[in-house]
């Protein structure tokens, strides 16, 4: 059997320096005995326009027998100076401001001292004098998934589990949003299963979806 995590930031353990769950759920599987399980992960960010494609596309690349869709919140709860800056001056100006922004964190987000303390600093400035927006809404977000969902329930001899993913890390200009205490390596929370999807049982609406984000 092969397991593909559609993973992201979480998945891929970008925020910790513990084992990631995926990997957690790899050595348990093993564990277990004798049957042939092979769990791998693969970047996936449900926003993009061709996630769709993507998602089946890694699917059958990977010869998978299972997918798994982590939910996350983190596209409309995670706000971001340089989403505001787009939508007051535009996409060039935020263009802009991202690059410098991704240089002068480069410089200071992981030294010590004075530049710890500057980075941390001109991000408090910049929210106070600027202020963050997510960048997609709760709506787009649902949409999104749905159809992810719904391309993978084409595939025949596919079965699709949803969880929930318990924390959303804001990663680079982002504010965090902490989930509860977690049972894994590392403080992190086991994702919650939501639902399994199967070529024979109907995709979630979107207000569905959206409430179980």
């Amino acid at each position: 059997m092969r397991i593909l995590v559609l993973g992201n930031s979480d998945t891929a353990g970008m925020y910790t320096d513990a084992e990631t769950w995926p990997a957690v759920v790899a050595a348990r599987l093993a564990a277990r005995g004798p049957q042939d399980v092979t769990v791998v992960e693969r970047p996936f960010w449900a926003l993009n326009p061709r996630a769709p494609t993507i998602a089946v596309e890694r699917a059958q690349e990977t010869g998978a027998d299972l997918v798994v869709l982590p939910l996350g919140s983190f596209a409309f709860t995670v706000g971001f100076v340089w989403v505001r800056v787009r939508r007051l001056f535009g996409e060039r100006a935020a263009r802009r401001f991202r690059a410098a922004e991704a240089s002068f964190d480069n410089r200071t987000r992981r030294r010590n001292g004075i530049r710890a303390s500057a980075n941390r600093l001109s991000r408090g400035v910049a929210r106070s004098l600027i202020g963050i927006e997510a960048p997609h809404s709760v709506e787009e977000t649902a949409a999104a998934y749905v159809a992810v969902l719904r391309a993978l329930s084409r595939v025949e001899t596919l079965d699709v589990l949803v969880v929930e993913s318990r924390r959303s890390a804001g990663g680079r200009g982002g504010r965090r949003h902490r989930g509860p205490a977690a049972a894994l390596p590392g403080g992190r929370a086991p994702p919650r299963p939501r639902r399994i999807a199967t070529r024979s049982s109907p995709t979630p609406r979107p207000s569905e979806t959206a409430a179980r984000s």
